[in-house]
């Protein structure tokens, strides 16, 4: 799959705990990097369907948008605030 079809068209704005800026996740690829390597927080099952939906659609299994949504999911259920 290109890496074309794995960009959001619209980025996911997380606001990571202490930091002053929310952090652009512009996709799927950089979603999977924040979920396994600095997630701020245990990881529930939340993360770990984003990241089988992620690695999903890297795969080809699902589009962007359902891997997004999973994404979108997971640092709601963590109680990070989002802008999507």
């Amino acid at each position: 799959m290109a890496w074309n079809r794995l960009l959001w068209r619209t980025p996911v704005l997380v606001n990571v705990p202490n930091t002053s800026e929310p952090e652009p996740i512009l996709t799927v690829d950089q979603a999977i990097e924040f979920l396994l390597k600095r997630w701020p927080g245990r990881k529930t099952n939340a993360v770990w369907q984003a990241v089988n939906a992620c690695s999903g659609c890297i795969h080809g299994q699902i589009g962007p948008t359902m891997a997004r949504e999973a994404f979108i999911a997971a640092v709601n259920d963590a109680g990070i605030r989002v802008e999507a």
